[in-house]
Formats: C-alpha cells, sequence, structure tokens
C-alpha cells in the first residue's frame, strides 16, 4: 500500500510539470525560498449544518480518519516547498458561535493537527468568518494556533520568518470597503515588516463578490494600491470560486483562489480551485521573482459530494482549469498568462 502511495505522489508530481508558466533562469548561487498559497479553508461547520450526500460532516471525517485524511492528496506538494501560506476561515475554538448570520462557522481546536499534519505554516484570519465566536473566539483561536506553532497573520498581526536566509513577512486583510484608514494601515504594516529586514513581503486580501469569476474595480484598485506601496506579491479569496491573475508592474495579483479544504458546504457546485505557487531568488541583496506554478485541484476527491479532500487535477481535467484561469485573466491589461 506504501509502495502504491508513492508511486502516485511521483506521478502526480510530473504531471504536474505541464502547469509551469512562468520560469526564469537565476544564478546557481542565488538563494531561494518557495511560498505555496492556498484559498479558503474552513476547517470546521456552520451552526445547525446538516450531513451532506454521504451522511457525514467534516467532523464525522476527522473523527473516522484523522487530521492527515484532509490535505493527503496535497501534502507532497506542502512539504517540498518552503513556506505553505493558507487563508483560516473561521476560529478554531471551543467558544459557540454567537454572530447573528445565516452561516456562523468555527472548528474544534483539534484541527489545528490537520494544518501542522499537512505541512502548512502560515494562517491568514483576516475574513469573514474569523469572528463568527466573538471576540472571546478569536482570541482562542490565536492562543491555539500560537500554542501549536503556527503563524498567523490578519486582524492586526503580522508575522515573519527566515528561510534559506529570505526573510519573509505575511500580512492579511480583510477588503469589503476600501478606507482611507485601511490604506495608512497597509502602508503602515508593510513598512513595519520591510523595517524588519523582510526581502519578501506576501499580502492576502478577502474581498470580492461571491460567485463572481471577474474580479471588481474595487479589488483592484486596493490590490494595486497594496502591490505600490510594497508588497511583493497580493493573493486573494473570499468569491468561494477561482477569478483571474493578473501581472501588475511585474508582480503577481491572484484575485481568488476559491475555496479549497471547505467544511461549511456539503456539496458546492462548483469544486474548482487552484494552488498557486512562486519562488523567490536572493541574490546580492537583492530579492525577484524566480519560477511559479498553477496546481489545479478540485476541493473534493468526489464529484458528487464534498468529501472535504481536496485534490490535485492532472491531464485534461487540470487543463480545463487552466483554461479557465487563462479566461478570467483575460480582463487584466496584463494577464499572468501573455
Amino acid at each position: 500500500m506504501r509502495c502504491v502511495r508513492l508511486f502516485c505522489m511521483i506521478m502526480s508530481l510530473l504531471l504536474l510539470r505541464q502547469y509551469v508558466y512562468s520560469q526564469c533562469e537565476t544564478p546557481d548561487d542565488a538563494k531561494r525560498v518557495l511560498i505555496t498559497f492556498v484559498g479558503d479553508c474552513t476547517l470546521g461547520t456552520y451552526k445547525g449544518q446538516t450531513a451532506g450526500a454521504d451522511g457525514r460532516l467534516f467532523s464525522n471525517y476527522f473523527e473516522e480518519k484523522g487530521a492527515s485524511y484532509f490535505f493527503e492528496s496535497v501534502k507532497e506538494l506542502f512539504v517540498s516547498d518552503d513556506i505553505t501560506f493558507v487563508n483560516l476561515e473561521g476560529p478554531l475554538t471551543t467558544v459557540p458561535q454567537v454572530a447573528v448570520k445565516q452561516f456562523p462557522i468555527k472548528g474544534n481546536p483539534e484541527y489545528v493537527n490537520i494544518l501542522k499534519s499537512s505541512g502548512v505554516e502560515v494562517c491568514n484570519l483576516a475574513n469573514n468568518h474569523i469572528f463568527d465566536c466573538g471576540q472571546d473566539g478569536f482570541s482562542d483561536c490565536v492562543k491555539n494556533l500560537d500554542k501549536s506553532g503556527l503563524l498567523f497573520c490578519g486582524e492586526g498581526y503580522s508575522c515573519d520568518t527566515i528561510i534559506n536566509d529570505i526573510h519573509v513577512g505575511f500580512l492579511g486583510y480583510r477588503i469589503f470597503s476600501v478606507t482611507e484608514q485601511l490604506k495608512r494601515t497597509i502602508k503602515k504594516d508593510i513598512s513595519e515588516l520591510r523595517g524588519r529586514g523582510c526581502h519578501v513581503i506576501c499580502v492576502m486580501m478577502h474581498g470580492g463578490v461571491e460567485g463572481k469569476h471577474d474580479s471588481n474595480a474595487q479589488q483592484s484598485s486596493i490590490a494595486h494600491f497594496i502591490a505600490d506601496n510594497g508588497a511583493d506579491i497580493v493573493i486573494g479569496h473570499h468569491p468561494h470560486v477561482i477569478q483571474g491573475i493578473e501581472r501588475y508592474k511585474g508582480k503577481t495579483i491572484c484575485y481568488s483562489l476559491g475555496n479549497f479544504c471547505f467544511g461549511a458546504n456539503k456539496n458546492p457546485k462548483d469544486k474548482d480551485t487552484f494552488v498557486f505557487q512562486q519562488e523567490f531568488v536572493l541574490k546580492d541583496s537583492i530579492c525577484s521573482y524566480g519560477n511559479s506554478k498553477i496546481v489545479p485541484c478540485r476541493i473534493s476527491s468526489s464529484d458528487t459530494t464534498n468529501d472535504y479532500r481536496p485534490t490535485i487535477q492532472s491531464g485534461e481535467r487540470g487543463q480545463v482549469i487552466i483554461d479557465k484561469l487563462r479566461s478570467y485573466s483575460q480582463q487584466y491589461a496584463e494577464s499572468y498568462f501573455e
């Protein structure tokens, strides 16, 4: 069984080569860091959620299959990079949901082991579900993440780490309206990370319109602002579907990675998602873009239900997702695919 699983992982990685869209020649003596970006991870359920077509909730899968089940199909991708950065959509806490909304979300604190066992290092907390259990639930989630050793950013937090002598910083923002206060905060946060010595700054932004494959003017405006003020890459989510990828002044903006491991929907109609990987290269104290890769995925290994197990798509099925991304990216002055 172990040999079969190893063979499948090797074949998956070989098939992924066809999705490398940006290749750069870099000096052999340069330092490199490879960062993997992942969309919405709702590790839990919403209040009152009933079971899916197979009769099981996210919590049932955890109890029956354990923490390693959920990211098993993508784990090799996460452990073979240097940093994996995900959006954690919803608090991991024992505090009850108190938010008055249709889908207040939470997950068991034990679910940090899903992230830890799968090679995830950094979580973004800036999203519209992280306070579904109130300030107490948020604070408890922060405590649980900190205790586990996971890094986190967003909602007033930033984090940074050094890999291969490259200092990388992380920020996250909920962006449903753009204010001067928000802009001042973004500028200050990026400046502070530069002051700590960060060579690379990665920013996640949570905004846009749910269900829309085209990003809107507000997303574009704030993403450009973030890039103009020093971020090296901007990664979006919230629409629950994938959106296009822009190249802006030499920087990459992914407007929405879509859902990824999404416990709060038992069977989403649109199961497409993707993982984006970007290599950064440090040479003579100057950091630049290296190779990048799109990894097409589906949020479930089943087409008929959500089994909460994101799965890499290769061959024709993977190419369909890539073609959709290419189409969605045509709205930008410079597409990532040009």
